[in-house]
């Protein structure tokens, strides 16, 4: 991270001006996606955005807000490749979906990518879908990211073609957010101590 925008991050300025929201999010232990990274992390946030990976060591100004999680581990978000994003989860879901609403269906998708994010997910395949309302939804991600998990191209993997496809469409998503990271890319799981 260039320094500019690193003391930025860590005193709360930004090129929106001095309310910017920044602080840090530290764990003993971090996982990147490969293996644990020696010396845990102090992930850096402004504005609900990534900025900058440190050590857990790293010293912050006083005036930057931590959130310290000790023995805790962070790690980038999650990747689900099955979801139906217009079921809402109940016995026989995706019966109901054609009696629903645009706004049902709106608030139906809406909380299943909440729930989703609530469990470290942060990047989505859907598999299932209705009139096109989760693939408009997607491509409304990608013009004003909403917070929630990234949805990538839908589709029904059928043998080895659509996996591949599948995979090359999951990391392509993984890249775009590695580009433009997220706060809510990186989910703060807390050590069992049992």
């Amino acid at each position: 991270m260039d320094a500019r925008r690193q003391a930025n991050a860590l005193t709360g300025a930004s090129a929106l001006g001095s309310h910017a929201t920044a602080f840090a999010i530290r764990a003993n232990y971090a996982f990147d996606g490969e293996g644990f990274r020696a010396g845990g992390a102090t992930v850096l946030v402004e504005d609900g955005r990534i900025v900058g990976v440190e050590s857990a060591a790293y010293e912050l100004p006083s005036e930057c807000e931590l959130v310290d999680h000790g023995d805790a581990t962070v790690l980038p978000g999650l990747i689900n490749t099955h979801v139906h994003l217009v079921g809402d989860s109940g016995a026989l879901a995706l019966k109901r979906v054609p009696g629903y609403s645009p706004d049902q269906i709106e608030a139906v998708v809406t909380g299943a990518l909440r729930r989703q994010l609530a469990t470290g997910v942060t990047t989505v395949r859907d598999l299932g879908d209705w009139h096109f309302n989760v693939v408009h939804r997607r491509d409304a991600q990608r013009q004003v990211d909403d917070g929630l998990p990234w949805i990538v191209p839908p589709g029904h993997p059928s043998p080895l073609l659509a996996a591949i496809a599948a995979t090359s469409a999951a990391r392509s998503a993984v890249l775009t957010r590695l580009l433009l990271p997220s706060a809510s890319g990186w989910s703060e799981t807390l050590k069992s101590s049992r």
